[in-house]
């Protein structure tokens, strides 16, 4: 994966995971048929899909994300990384949405990503603030 693909399907994750709106939608939506617009698949593509299951050193190092762009989002990230389903059960997604640590996270993040539109370039801004709603048909 290149930097600038990376940074794309970043922002688009970071957008997926600060939405309360577009999880309740997707998550409860029953005739959804895409497996992504569930609650494991939007971490999965953070977590796995981006490879920061031990966080942004690498991509510190290699230039992929500003210092500024990483201390913006440094919080949200470690208390999502540290986040555990009720129950531990991942696909009891109404519970997940009802958890006030889970709101904790995404109110944490929505903050986040709107101090990291000041970090961006237009066409990045607009990445990370794309209505996702109509995607999850």
């Amino acid at each position: 994966m290149d930097k600038t693909l990376w940074r794309k399907n970043w922002l688009i994750s970071i957008n997926e995971l600060t939405d309360y709106h577009l999880q309740k939608i997707s998550w409860l939506n029953e005739n959804t048929q895409n497996p992504h617009w569930t609650f494991v698949e939007f971490m999965c593509s953070y977590f796995n899909d981006l490879s920061l299951e031990n966080g942004y050193e690498e991509y510190l190092k290699i230039s992929w994300l500003t210092e500024m762009e990483y201390l913006t989002i440094k919080d949200w990230h470690n208390k999502l990384n540290k986040y555990e389903s009720p129950n531990e059960n991942d696909w009891a997604v109404e519970q997940i949405l009802n958890d006030e640590k889970w709101i904790e996270i995404v109110n944490l993040g929505k903050n986040a990503k709107e101090n990291l539109l000041y970090e961006l370039n237009e066409n990045e801004k607009k990445i990370l603030e794309k209505n996702l709603l109509p995607k999850i048909q």
